[in-house]
């Protein structure tokens, strides 16, 4: 049989349990602000540092979280993003990101901490600066030259035979110039450099004596501006155009000859400046 204090004691001891159990029950669990990552390095986009992370919320109630931003230097802009936020109470990670606008080589770190305004506070977030390499240039490519007009794929026109009493002595040309004596093509002449609208490919420049310019049914081709051939003043005689294409210029032919003799041209996709007497366009 037992006796009333020994009956007693398993009484006591259940309370006390019972006691224990419901303060461990309604005791909360201490607020928690946490840094995922405890240090980064910020990258460099061409004109700002970036840096991101998140901050993980345990048992903080319902309230405004704010972001603090310290030891930014005074010629540096520092701002984390968000600034603040509000947390609705449940436990959440937030994802926050720090901008900083500093010269491409700064070094240094700055350190963003976490409160809730209530007593809760974060551990620092260190976000270090590191020179960044400086962007490489690509390469410079040259210009790109303007679209060469090809020939019209129709058959050239024969060469005309030499004319009696014509020069026999020819000088080869391959591309624009000045001519002072009678000259033949031996190919096509592209003039792609040409700025202005009277910039000639060839001048044929005035003389004491008769030359000729023999295409050989050559083409002198043009990009959309310039001059085909410029003819200077030619008193006392003058230059024979023979077996002659020219396309693709602002003025293909600009005749200012006064003694100029035009046989077998053919000018196309360009305009013709006359002002001579005695050459004669009809003659194309």
């Amino acid at each position: 049989m037992l006796s009333r204090g020994q009956a007693r004691f398993p009484l006591l001891l259940t309370i006390f349990l019972l006691a224990g159990l419901a303060l461990s029950q309604t005791e909360p669990l201490p607020p928690s602000l946490t840094w995922t990552s405890q240090s980064t390095d910020a990258t460099f986009d061409g004109s700002v540092y970036t840096s991101q992370n998140t901050l993980a919320v345990a048992n903080v109630p319902a309230g405004t979280i704010s972001v603090l931003i310290a030891g930014c230097p005074s010629d540096w802009v520092c701002v984390a993003d968000p600034a603040t936020f509000e947390h609705a109470g449940a436990d959440a990670s937030y994802p926050v990101s720090t901008l900083i606008i500093a010269p491409q080589d700064s070094t240094g770190a700055i350190s963003a901490t976490a409160s809730n305004g209530a007593g809760a506070n974060s551990g620092e977030w260190v976000v270090n600066l590191v020179p960044q390499p400086p962007a490489e240039l690509p390469p410079e490519q040259p210009p790109e030259e303007p679209p060469q007009e090809q020939p019209p794929a129709t058959e050239p026109q024969p060469p005309l035979p030499a004319q009696p009493g014509a020069p026999e002595i020819f000088a080869d040309a391959s591309s624009c110039g000045e001519l002072s004596q009678s000259t033949r093509l031996t190919g096509d002449v592209y003039a792609t450099g040409l700025v202005l609208d009277w910039h000639p490919c060839f001048t044929l420049v005035s003389l004491r004596h008769t030359a000729v310019l023999d295409c050989q049914g050559h083409s002198i081709i043009g990009a959309g501006i310039g001059t085909g051939i410029v003819t200077q003043d030619n008193e006392r005689s003058g230059w024979e155009l023979r077996n002659c294409n020219v396309r693709g210029f602002d003025y293909g032919l600009d005749l200012t000859a006064n003694n100029l003799t035009i046989r077998n041209a053919d000018v196309s996709n360009s305009k013709v400046w006359s002002a001579a007497g005695g050459s004669s366009p009809s003659q194309y």
